[in-house]
């Protein structure tokens, strides 16, 4: 498998201990699936082909070396130490194993998809939202650090995802102690089975909508009250992963959910000169402040095919909008965003330890 596999990075650094090993991680990452992406119909030491549990616990033994450099712990997670990300959606893939760290604590998160159909059986989009998307994994990476928010702003606070897919943002919002409304066109398996993965006590706090937003704006609030309850729908926090599907209709609702404290959190996956020409005018009708903040290796997606309107420098920076206004502006205003530099911009984020640790439902950390 040498010969397929190739560190990008020689600032790759392991440090050996007794019960763990650490990987400190500049802005470079493990390459262990390097074939897939000149070949991505490739089932040879693919992702879904080397992980897979159908060969074991450990997956398909013959992928990993002698040595150590490849490994199951090493290349089956969604982990900052690989660039596993860069091949999402893994359409052959039921279950995703996201490595998630914080402030020592660390755990896997099992993350259930359905797994795409053939192309023959593709009769509707419903399929798409089974799946684990480049914008949703940003999410879950940006809110590992609270999305650079401070831990208060989320605990107990009211969260709303449109677009939610399987939920993976979600579940990192509901880690973060947020008490969670979660929108999708077309609901899905695996988003029930990852929200099972929390006890009574959190999933009393999830409500779970299926909800087509392009549609007036008063049917869309009605939906949202009939099946939340909430007679006052209001936000803390508003976010999304597909903020580029109808963001005319969208970034109108985001505003109605929303309070003058309120802040949308978006991951709209393309570079900030391609979100600025095309929905900046939209969302500066709502909310009178863009806040930049850029993915500085926290994610692989500026790598990925399916972000192929991400900078190739900067990668697909994330988006904070502030500030609701009063009254829906019909004035155009300049371009002035707020740049804060690099997202979850501290010294341990990218330094991580793989050791044994608890799957989410199985002892991991839980908000109550």
């Amino acid at each position: 498998m040498g010969a397929r596999l190739s560190l990008v990075a020689t600032s790759l650094v392991l440090l050996q201990a007794k019960t763990h090993w650490e990987l400190t991680v500049n802005e470079n990452r493990l390459d262990c699936f390097s074939n897939a992406e000149t070949d991505p119909d490739s089932t040879e030491y693919s992702y879904d082909m080397c992980c897979s549990h159908l060969h074991g616990p450990e997956g398909l033994a013959s992928c990993w070396d002698k040595a150590g450099s490849y490994t199951y712990d090493k290349c089956c997670l969604l982990a900052p130490w690989n660039d596993n990300d860069k091949y999402l959606p893994l359409y052959r893939t039921h279950t995703l194993r996201v490595y998630w760290s914080r402030n020592g604590n660390r755990r896997i998160l099992k993350v259930r998809q359905t797994m795409a159909p053939t192309p023959q059986d593709r009769v509707s989009n419903a399929w798409v939202s089974g799946l684990l998307w480049t914008g949703g994994f940003q999410l879950l990476r940006w809110f590992q650090c609270h999305a650079d928010l401070s831990p208060s702003s989320w605990k107990g606070r009211r969260y709303i995802e449109f677009g939610v897919g399987i939920g993976a943002a979600a579940m990192a919002a509901i880690l973060n102690g947020a008490h969670v409304t979660l929108v999708d066109a077309h609901m899905n398996e695996a988003l029930s089975l990852n929200m099972l993965d929390f006890p009574f006590e959190v999933r009393r706090h999830i409500k779970v909508c299926e909800m087509n937003w392009t549609q007036p704006l008063e049917k869309s609030l009605r939906m949202l009250r009939l099946c939340t309850g909430f007679d006052d729908l209001r936000y803390d926090i508003i976010a999304s992963g597909v903020s580029e599907y109808a963001p005319g209709h969208l970034f109108r609702l985001m505003y109605a959910v929303g309070e003058p404290h309120s802040r949308v959190l978006l991951a709209p996956g393309m570079s900030m000169e391609r979100y600025k020409r095309f929905f900046w005018r939209i969302a500066k009708r709502y909310f009178e402040t863009t806040t930049l903040w850029r993915d500085g290796g926290m994610t692989s997606t500026h790598k990925s095919d399916w972000s192929q309107a991400c900078d190739t420098t900067l990668g697909c920076p994330l988006v904070q909008l502030s500030g609701r206004r009063d009254q829906i502006s019909k004035q155009a205003s300049p371009w002035a965003p707020i740049d804060l530099g690099w997202a979850c911009d501290r010294e341990d984020f990218n330094m991580m330890t793989i050791q044994t640790a608890p799957t989410l439902g199985e002892g991991a950390e839980m908000p109550l």
